[in-house]
């Protein structure tokens, strides 16, 4: 029935050095073609931006931004929603929608870990829209800020040796400023997502994190 991925955009850079990560979408052939295309315009309109190293969740969850940090955890692996805080934030939005756990969302993709495969209708949800509005309010990270320093800092997972050379306090300049460009871009993202959505309400298409 799903026979279509459509790779948007990046959100979880290399995992610990294992690979990339991408935000995806999955929806119906033939869903129609106006709506086809603006989601192949949305993919289009977001720019690639490799860079490795570091969890965008991991920080959007310190910054309390923990809706949209479940979501993209839990499309990538189910694992992190078995516990703690992660598990209530995970079993209160699937009160609200209808939530497709599988492994993949058309039989060439050989991921095998199961994963969730968030619905657009997620977009309604009022917690998430609180938080896309503060990704694209501005910066959700300061230099000046002590705590977000803090934050960033135990967020790196992985550096090139060339990156390891450098002076903690220039890394974490330099991760605030790519995090807050990407953490907006995903914002946009999200917003222009939200937008398909509610100019085409009778059709779902769905949000997941691929590997590449």
């Amino acid at each position: 029935m799903i026979d279509l991925r459509l790779e948007v955009f990046e959100v979880i850079v290399r995992d610990e050095g294992m690979g990339d990560y991408y935000i995806s979408i999955c929806y119906k052939w033939g869903s129609g073609s106006d709506i086809e295309n603006e989601l192949r315009n949305l993919g289009e309109q977001v720019f690639y931006e490799h860079e490795y190293g570091i969890s965008e969740p991991d920080v959007m969850w310190q910054k309390s931004l923990k809706n949209i940090a479940t979501i993209l955890q839990t499309a990538r692996d189910l694992r992190p929603s078995e516990e703690g805080e992660t598990r209530e934030i995970y079993n209160r939005l699937r009160q609200k929608v209808k939530v497709w756990v599988r492994t993949k969302c058309h039989e060439v993709d050989n991921y095998i870990a199961k994963r969730a495969f968030w619905p657009s209708e997620v977009l309604d949800v009022k917690e998430v829209q609180d938080e896309i509005k503060i990704l694209v309010s501005g910066d959700l990270l300061s230099k000046e800020s002590k705590e977000d320093r803090r934050i960033v800092e135990l967020a790196i997972k992985w550096l090139p040796d060339e990156e390891k050379r450098k002076p903690i306090e220039v890394i974490v300049d330099r991760w605030i400023g790519l995090l807050n460009n990407r953490i907006r871009r995903l914002g946009l993202l999200l917003g222009r997502a939200t937008e398909i959505h509610r100019r085409y309400p009778d059709t779902r298409f769905w949000f997941y994190v691929e590997f590449d």
